[in-house]
């Protein structure tokens, strides 16, 4: 474009805005989007080529975005191309407006959901990373963007996007729905759900994400508050469904959001891990109680399996994308032999999964045990036997420094010198791909840590080595220092989950101890499982007195067990 031409785009684009203001009509609105978006490629010396990298978008997309004789592009598209040129603020606003005008839509609204739903906001507007999709492995090529700041790869349509694309499409049609995809850590759940919504980010629907709610109280009272063409976005659902009872309370408010025509469409948009999945869809045994009914009811027939890896259908059309990222993910994942047996798996690698186990597996003495404390914290309080709450994913700097003590071999001990600890857990959170550390320095929200020591720093694992902490160390009993320290720095609400932790581990003095200090809060089943503890050493004086506390409290069933 010569500067000519320029000039006179530039004149253009004045005469276009009045008052801050677009004007004129669906043909010129179309025809001036399209002068504006070819005015910042040249300022900015970016090709379609380039385009095509920045945005992941395909040759063709970007080729009628831009032709004066194709369609007027989808919103998504022009938000997309507006984020590789770096067009924001009132000028993104601009764009927008002229894109509207050229499909004959009426503006969007903005401001207050109409339903009072503060929280949400339009999709359109939304940033997938905000929402958890994984920033992919930074590419080779220096013209695209590393981290967050890079666009999202390519997307490769799999087998479960067909089962998700139909109840959008549902959706769209006016039913309120709910799907959630279940799969391991890293296997692109999140991102599947984000690009399943992409078409009612085009018809102005919301998005309201409940992440910063403080605690289930609030989260069930805003979701009184969601309203029509919304979406309800809960990825890692197990983070709202917690224990038994806060569970069935969750999946009330949101069986009332689904059937409520008022706010009909409504779509429930949720992410789960395997095992959860599993302890929440488990039947219940004769004569159990069946605490976890409505969950089930809610979830069945509505999860999706997602694969960790990719068919060899998948992996061709990977490659077919022309996205740099993802052809070297595809070379690096077809490398290892083992992992081509059963697919590749090419999300996880593009997730940053690998090195983290890279780092973890190769980690110094000092690192590992950090990282094994972690892990061990996660995976016990987790375990589907606790009748208590879930722990928080945090761990209190204190709980990492005097647990590590026995984690650690003989001859590794005589290495440690005075003041590790601060060394390791730099290394542990020194970021190996994009801003994803093996265990992250976290800042908790108001009333969210629920840890003794406030003022201890907390780390919280990369959700990967998480997973992997339930399968890997499976058989592994903590040592002496994990009990010690964790009776020393955890919350009484803590303690009542490691205590039950500690039974099925047959460590029954620490389960006692922890039991013990967890009563404060005068729990009746803590005060039930300490009187069977009582029971197995034979002190019934001790175990009666016990139930007599719990019956007392209001638990009728002690007072049975008692008789």
């Amino acid at each position: 474009m010569n500067k000519n031409e320029h000039d006179g785009l530039q004149q253009e684009r004045r005469m276009w805005t009045v008052g801050g203001e677009v004007s004129g009509d669906a043909a010129a609105a179309l025809e001036e989007l399209r002068n504006r978006l070819r005015i910042s490629m040249a300022e900015r010396r970016v090709q379609q080529k380039d385009l095509i990298a920045r945005t992941g978008l395909s040759r063709t997309t970007i080729s009628q975005a831009l032709s004066l004789e194709a369609p007027a592009p989808t919103r998504p598209t022009v938000i997309r191309l507006a984020q590789a040129l770096k067009i924001t603020g009132r000028e993104l606003e601009v764009l927008l407006g002229l894109l509207g005008m050229a499909r004959e839509e009426a503006p969007a609204s903005r401001g207050r959901h109409r339903y009072g739903n503060t929280n949400a906001a339009p999709i359109v507007e939304c940033d997938p990373y905000d929402k958890r999709v994984h920033p992919a492995v930074d590419s080779p090529d220096p013209l695209i963007p590393r981290g967050r700041a890079a666009p999202l790869t390519s997307y490769v349509l799999r087998a479960h996007d067909a089962a998700l694309a139909a109840v959008v499409r549902e959706a769209r049609a006016g039913a309120s729905r709910l799907m959630v995809l279940v799969g391991s850590s890293s296997t692109g759940k999140t991102r599947a759900c984000w690009e399943a919504i992409q078409p009612l980010a085009e018809e102005g629907w919301m998005l309201w994400d409940p992440f910063a709610l403080v605690d289930v109280d609030e989260v069930i009272n805003q979701l009184g508050h969601v309203g029509p063409r919304t979406v309800v976005w809960l990825d890692e659902t197990q983070d709202y469904m917690g224990t038994a009872e806060t569970g069935e309370r969750v999946a009330a408010a949101l069986h009332a959001v689904l059937t409520d025509s008022r706010r009909t469409p409504v779509l429930v948009l949720g992410t789960l891990w395997e095992g959860d999945a599993e302890t929440y869809l488990l039947p219940r045994m004769p004569a159990q109680r069946d605490a976890r009914r409505r969950v089930r009811q809610l979830l069945e027939g509505r999860t999706v399996a997602v694969s960790p890896t990719f068919s060899a259908k998948e992996v061709k059309a990977a490659e077919d994308t022309g996205d740099k990222r993802m052809r070297e993910a595809v070379m690096r994942t077809a490398s290892d032999k083992a992992s081509s047996l059963d697919g590749l798996p090419i999300v996880q690698f593009l997730a940053g999964a690998p090195e983290l186990v890279r780092c973890y597996l190769q980690a110094s003495p000092s690192v590992r045990s950090v990282l094994e404390v972690a892990m061990d914290a996660f995976r016990l309080a987790r375990e589907p036997v606790s009748c208590f709450d879930p722990p928080a994913r945090d761990v209190p700097m204190k709980l990492l420094a005097d647990g590590a003590c026995d984690y650690f071999l003989n001859h590794e001990l005589k290495q440690i010198c005075e003041g590790w600890i601060g060394g390791a857990l730099a290394d542990a959170a020194r970021p190996v791909h994009g801003d994803l550390a093996p265990l992250g320095r976290v800042k908790p929200r108001p009333g969210k840590s629920i840890w003794l020591h406030g003022e201890s720093p907390i780390y919280r694992l990369a959700d990967y080595l998480e997973q992997r902490s339930i399968m890997d160390r499976a058989r592994a009993c903590p040592p002496e220092s994990f009990w010690q320290a964790a009776y020393d720095h955890l919350s009484p609400a803590q303690l009542a989950g490691l205590g039950e932790a500690a039974y099925f581990r047959h460590r029954l003095r620490w389960a006692d101890r922890l039991w013990q200090k967890a009563a404060v809060d005068g729990s009746t089943r803590i005060l039930i499982r300490l009187a069977h503890l009582r029971v197995m050493v034979e002190d019934f004086r001790g175990a009666e007195s016990l139930l007599e506390q719990a019956a007392e409290a209001g638990d009728l069933d002690s007072g049975a067990s008692s008789a």
